[in-house]
């Protein structure tokens, strides 16, 4: 069996890798194919089905205190009011 096996495996080797390579690009030609065929309508349809987030408008600002600056190092903000 094994002899067999061997026998056929030897004389037919080749004619099986050239035919896993044509039926591989047979396939990605259909797809490609496939692809380009199909109608662009579908992606409207998944669009319609997602809902807009809500954006804030303004980003909420953080007021930090002077004590606080003071202990950070390497922080240099400007803290003066500017109605002054």
């Amino acid at each position: 069996m094994y002899e067999a096996f061997e026998y056929l495996t030897d004389l037919y080797l080749s004619e099986f890798i050239v035919g896993i390579l044509i039926i591989s690009i047979i396939v990605v030609v259909m797809s490609i194919f496939h692809i380009v065929m199909s109608p662009v309508d579908t992606q409207s349809v998944i669009s319609k089905k997602i809902k807009p987030t809500r954006r804030q408008n303004k980003e909420p600002k953080i007021k930090y205190s002077k004590e606080f600056l003071k202990r950070v190092k390497g922080v240099d903000l400007n803290l003066r009011d500017q109605d002054k």
